[in-house]
């Protein structure tokens, strides 16, 4: 599970070992959020883009940590804990949020949370980088000049780097990373956030699809997140087809009944 550093976050020489429960959890959580995303927006582009990435960063977020996303964030904040039932709530009226409305909310929580000495931490989950390339940068500056508690995560195309490039001129550290990959986000996702914890500043993230090689091409499993988690899974003895059946039907009728409890 490859990833790319641009700037290692300096206090860790590893990762941290993910457990057997865990990796089922964010397993489980994708084959959710993917279901809930289809069932909702369709198998449109945009909306599947950041699942991996949602799910990977929003997973071990704790009461208080501050969570901005552009687009529609509900399935963000549903890998994040909200209730299903408030999720399909929130659904009737979706947020759209400019990227300059997510970045200075943001930035405001993790203001607030470095000055009240908290543990707390804010995200920015952006699926779509491409706008406000000079908005992104100042922010970046702005954050690790004052070493604030924030994790900036980027769901770009893999041409984009202009963001990541900024990022070591800014002392800020970076790390870009396989957008198909949620075990390899999750593991950089939460060292970033102890880093931001710890009092270190913020990180970037920036999730682009991986290619091994100029010009290859990504098969069509490299493009799944789900696939991906599958075939890691099976390589540590993990996936069993049982396991899989009873998330995803037990979801379904989850969804099922929220619909019509909502619809009622």
């Amino acid at each position: 599970m490859p990833t790319k550093d641009t700037q290692p976050l300096p206090e860790e020489k590893q990762f941290s070992l993910i457990s057997d429960e865990k990796l089922l959890d964010l397993y489980a959580a994708l084959l959710k959020c993917r279901a809930l995303s289809r069932r909702v927006f369709g198998n449109r582009k945009q909306a599947q883009a950041s699942i991996a990435a949602a799910v990977a960063v929003a997973i071990d977020l704790i009461p208080g940590d501050t969570l901005s996303t552009t687009g529609p964030d509900a399935v963000a904040r549903f890998a994040k804990g909200r209730s299903l039932k408030t999720t399909l709530a929130a659904l009737t009226a979706p947020r759209q949020r400019s990227v300059a409305k997510v970045i200075y909310s943001a930035m405001q929580s993790a203001s607030l949370h470095k000055a009240r000495r908290s543990k707390k931490a804010a995200v920015v989950l952006c699926s779509d980088p491409s706008e406000a390339h000079e908005l992104w940068q100042d922010s970046l500056r702005d954050a690790a000049s004052k070493r604030l508690p924030i994790l900036f995560v980027c769901c770009a195309d893999a041409e984009d780097e202009v963001i990541a490039a900024a990022a070591p001129d800014f002392r800020l550290a970076s790390i870009v990373v396989d957008s198909n990959d949620v075990v390899a986000i999750y593991r950089v996702a939460s060292e970033a956030l102890t880093h931001a914890r710890r009092g270190n500043g913020p990180t970037l993230i920036v999730c682009q699809p991986w290619r091994p090689a100029k010009r290859s091409l990504i098969r069509p499993t490299d493009a799944d997140p789900v696939l991906n988690m599958e075939k890691y899974l099976e390589r540590k003895g993990l996936f069993t087809a049982e396991f899989k059946k009873e998330t995803v039907s037990g979801f379904a009728r989850q969804l099922r009944a929220a619909f019509e409890s909502n619809a009622t």
